[in-house]
């Protein structure tokens, strides 16, 4: 699975003449690449002082939204092996 390559294995195949992975592929990494970018903004976030004095509220919907992120990484995660097997 393409998933399991390790990142330098995945690029090179990228960078051949084998008809996958393509874009659908490389777009899922991208696109799982930039969800793990917004949960370590959010793990940083939950010490800050700005979250800390936040309501109940805000801070549910923080906590909901990552979540949301996480499952949506893990969706682009196995679309990274998904467009290959189409």
């Amino acid at each position: 699975m393409l998933k399991d390559l390790s990142l330098e294995e995945y690029l090179e195949i990228v960078d051949s003449d084998a008809p996958t992975p393509g874009g659908g592929s490389v777009g899922a990494l991208v696109g799982a690449l930039g969800a793990a970018l917004s949960r370590m903004l959010a793990h940083l976030s939950l010490n800050k002082k700005k979250f800390i004095e936040a309501t109940q509220e805000q801070k549910e919907m923080f906590v909901t939204a990552a979540n949301d992120i996480k499952h949506y990484k893990e969706m682009l995660i196995d679309g990274i092996d998904g467009d290959a097997l189409s």
